[in-house]
């Protein structure tokens, strides 16, 4: 009866034992690191002007010496737009407060002064009142013709020969065709200039005031009248647009910043039924799945209380969701077990909560 012979060579052996078995654990390390997930958030910070005590703010229509009504109107109505986007505000739209000016036959002048200011403010119920002057608001042109000959394809043409012997004979041949163009540059550029101030009117204290002036440069092509490239709108609605971009670069400190943060999620180390949820909830949230998500590490968490891993993942979660108070207490119980970078995030939302309790 043969029997079965197994000889180790001592090289192969430790061979193994030093650089196999190693590689192996390495392998299944980052096996398990490859199921943590970063995520992006946007965040509402506060606005870079603090308004203390502002709850109602009413935006008056701008005045518009040389564009006309329409134009201080329009502007003003943009900026109001702006602000009922963010809802942080109790707003008064500028037809009401215009409607209050009109019936107290108070011009756009009189705001120089801030009782008046105060006396329309307390008139429609605002705590502050957003008013100014639109002295700019146009289109420049400018306009440059040439004229040029293309050639625009081919055609069949007869062409008389004549050959050596002097004897002629009409043929066929591939003649180029060439059009002229009339090539029409138009450039146009649209100056803004606006004038404004936020008051309290508690305080009759000017809390914020702007004077800006905004340019940008378009250009349209046109051949034989006929549009190419370029800007193709015409000139009021061309007006229109600039004024909607400018009233965002124009009021950007007064409204609160959406602030893009990345956020990592936890994973524990060993293996288990947590680390399995703790793994699918990552997954879930990798695939912006976030209900899916906290329900697992929600489950993480009953099973196993005390950890930090399932809590660290909800504060991502709720902070997501606007709950702040919430996500600080996940946060900094978190940074107790696990360190960074929760303790980090709970000191970045605290910030934020201080200053928008401001």
């Amino acid at each position: 009866m043969n029997s079965l012979q197994i000889k180790i060579y001592p090289d192969i052996f430790f061979s193994f034992v030093l650089f196999v078995i190693p590689l192996l654990t390495l392998l299944s390390f980052f096996g398990c690191a490859g199921m943590q997930v970063e995520v992006r958030q946007t965040i509402i910070a506060p606005a870079q002007v603090e308004m203390p005590g502002v709850r109602s703010l009413a935006i008056v229509d701008f005045a518009a010496p040389l564009g006309g009504p329409a134009h201080g109107r329009r502007f003003a109505g943009y900026i109001y737009d702006l602000f009922r986007e963010q809802a942080f505000y109790g707003l008064i739209p500028p037809a009401q407060a215009g409607r209050f000016l009109q019936a107290n036959r108070i011009p756009p002048s009189r705001f120089q002064d801030l009782q008046t200011v105060k006396t329309v403010g307390q008139g429609i119920g605002a705590d502050a009142l957003l008013f100014g002057d639109l002295p700019s608001a146009r289109v420049h042109r400018q306009v440059m013709k040439h004229k040029e000959v293309r050639q625009v394809g081919w055609e069949k043409q007869k062409v008389v020969i004549t050959d050596a012997e002097g004897n002629t004979r009409s043929v066929l041949r591939n003649m180029p065709v060439y059009r002229e163009f009339t090539i029409e540059k138009i450039y146009r550029t649209v100056e803004v200039r606006a004038q404004a101030r936020l008051v309290s009117i508690r305080e009759s204290r000017v809390l914020w005031e702007n004077d800006q002036s905004w340019s940008k440069r378009f250009e349209t092509v046109k051949e034989n009248g006929v549009w190419q490239s370029g800007e193709k709108t015409n000139d009021t609605l061309l007006l229109n647009r600039a004024l909607h971009q400018f009233a965002k670069k124009f009021v950007q400190d007064l409204l609160p910043r959406r602030v893009l943060r990345t956020r990592r999620l936890a994973l524990p180390a060993d293996t288990g039924a947590y680390q399995d949820l703790m793994i699918k909830g990552n997954q879930a949230a990798g695939r912006n799945h976030w209900q899916a998500a906290g329900t697992l590490w929600v489950k993480a968490m009953a099973l196993e209380p005390k950890r930090a891993e399932a809590r660290a993942n909800l504060g991502v979660l709720r902070e997501g969701e606007r709950q702040f108070t919430q996500a600080l207490s996940d946060y900094k119980y978190a940074a107790k077990q696990l360190g960074k970078p929760w303790g980090g995030y709970y000191w970045d939302l605290k910030k934020i909560l201080e200053k928008s309790e401001k």
